[in-house]
């Protein structure tokens, strides 16, 4: 991963604090005094999310997600994603973050950081299997073609434009993430697939942070204690026991995931949701020690 990757980075937050540029094989962290939980985090966020929340992202999200997402509210995983969309600066449509001066070897376009192959070449790439182009590996893809009726646009710079391809493009991204974190986990702590609880969603985000492979080796320490819980209060279990062990590399991940969950329930708490603050209040983070030093294991110091 590279240092200013949104695959993993949790963005400015606050008024020019840097939390976490980067969550993968490595991390280029903000470090000064103060920790930044997952719930300040989310409260920052809010002037960013709320209006995404009343235009133009809402409704695609509320459109698309039945695509993909079955045997849980749309609105849950609605908030969810628009959460997700925290670690994309305020430019939104139009973020390119091979433009950075600090970034990875590949980019990553548009509300959803989707990765688009080498940072040097077109965005997207026009093949598929360049390197690092989920762009390209989903935009002709059933899932994507279903929700536009078209695959999605691969002119360079040309999805700056088209906000429903970006959406698409970014919910099947996010489904091959949990697709692939699922396949490498054991049957007994893989998430059920009747429904997406929390744990569900925070491994998918997690995924995205770490990738599938990454995440499933930070996971399987833990499968004797997933093991034991249910599936409402898994991923709370998974948080809890990351900190007990002072696990500083699978509380990156945890962390990450943490931090767009709380952003979204900070849209909801302002939407009067109550749907998904009940949906997401067994594995919530409280505030509490174990938030505190998942941040400090995690890295996230502003």
């Amino acid at each position: 991963m590279g240092l200013i990757s949104a695959w993993g980075r949790m963005g400015a937050m606050l008024a020019g604090v840097v939390l976490l540029a980067g969550l993968g094989t490595e991390a280029a962290i903000g470090r000064t005094r103060r920790i930044v939980t997952s719930l300040v985090y989310g409260a920052s966020e809010i002037g960013k999310l709320w209006p995404r929340r009343q235009g133009e992202l809402w409704r695609l999200l509320l459109q698309f997600v039945p695509y993909a997402f079955h045997g849980v509210s749309v609105n849950v995983i609605a908030t969810a994603l628009l959460g997700f969309t925290s670690t994309t600066a305020t430019a939104g449509w139009t973020e390119n973050t091979a433009t950075s001066p600090r970034h990875a070897h590949f980019g990553e376009i548009g509300m959803f950081n989707v990765p688009c192959g080498p940072w040097n070449g077109p965005q997207p790439n026009p093949d598929p299997n360049a390197p690092d182009n989920s762009w390209g590996k989903h935009a002709n893809g059933p899932l994507v073609r279903s929700m536009l009726g078209r695959g999605a646009v691969m002119g360079n710079n040309e999805w700056k434009s088209h906000h429903a391809d970006q959406v698409a493009v970014g919910i099947a991204d996010q489904v091959s993430n949990e697709a692939g974190v699922r396949s490498e986990l054991p049957a007994y702590i893989q998430p059920s697939t009747r429904g997406w609880s929390p744990y569900r969603v925070g491994l998918m985000f997690a995924s995205f942070s770490v990738g599938p492979t990454g995440t499933a080796r930070r996971v399987l320490p833990y499968a004797e204690i997933l093991m034991r819980a249910p599936e409402r209060g898994r991923w709370k279990a998974l948080r809890d026991a990351v900190v007990a062990r002072s696990d500083q590399h699978a509380a990156q991940a945890v962390y990450a995931a943490d931090c767009k969950l709380e952003s979204a329930r900070v849209v909801a708490q302002r939407a009067g949701d109550s749907e998904f603050l009940a949906w997401w209040a067994a594995d919530r983070p409280l505030g509490n020690d174990v938030d505190t030093k998942l941040a400090r294991l995690a890295g996230g110091r502003t």
